[in-house]
């Protein structure tokens, strides 16, 4: 008996394969903007675009700046695609062309304060958001820890914004020293260095609220098992 006729269409006729562009990781992405597949920028801004506005929105403190400079950030991205190096972190790179643009919009509007006082904004809520957790089960304590966050707000602001930017980034942001420096141009020595100093001004400057609750209010900057220390054997 003949089996029925079942015609294969041409590999020249078929549909070309779909792409899940969301599976991919950041570097394929960009490798695939760089040869021409402009799709590969959305997933990009899915994954970034909240994180850079919000960064951005805490640098410039105004909303329509942080609206704009994000749609320069990604317009950059796709433009200077060319020029991103696989072996480091998408993150960071993105993180980088945000910060600069950032700056350059702050100096040509002569607020270089606003970048100052904001950088820590981001670190401040977390903390805010962490006391409202906890005084839920305990009001006392929650009451103490209010008060301590307002003057660690304060204080977080009279640091020099070297100092505080590393500090946003690493305890916040999460960064590792290697991404932190890249993002600030520095070497992760220096970035070490900054962090350490930033620990020590933020203690001196909140000595009084400190020395009642000094474990676990600020990560140490001296404990051989700390942050400097691990990245300087790293």
């Amino acid at each position: 008996m003949a089996l029925p006729f079942r015609r294969v269409p041409s590999p020249e006729l078929s549909a070309p394969p779909r792409v899940d562009f969301e599976a991919l990781s950041d570097a394929e992405l960009m490798q695939l903007l760089v040869h021409g597949e402009d799709r590969a920028l959305m997933p990009l801004i899915d994954r970034y675009g909240g994180r850079v506005r919000t960064y951005l929105g805490h640098v410039t403190r105004d909303g329509s700046w942080a609206d704009d400079l994000t749609q320069e950030v990604f317009v950059r991205v796709f433009e200077s695609s060319g020029t991103y190096d696989p072996r480091f972190a998408f993150q960071v790179w993105v993180f980088r062309i945000a910060r600069n643009l950032a700056v350059d919009l702050l100096r040509r509007q002569s607020t270089q304060r606003k970048l100052r006082d904001s950088l820590e904004e981001r670190a401040v809520e977390t903390e805010r958001q962490s006391i409202r957790h906890r005084a839920a089960s305990s009001p006392l304590q929650g009451l103490v820890e209010v008060e301590f966050a307002e003057h660690f707000e304060r204080a977080l602001r009279r640091l020099p914004e070297i100092f505080r930017t590393v500090f946003v980034l690493r305890e916040v942001e999460g960064l590792a020293y290697e991404e932190i420096a890249e993002v600030v141009d520095a070497s992760p020595k220096t970035v070490s260095t900054r962090l350490h100093r930033a620990r020590l001004q933020l203690r001196k400057l909140l000595a009084t609220y400190l020395d009642p609750f000094r474990e676990g209010s600020l990560p140490s900057s001296t404990s051989p098992e700390g942050d400097v220390s691990e990245e300087q054997e790293s």
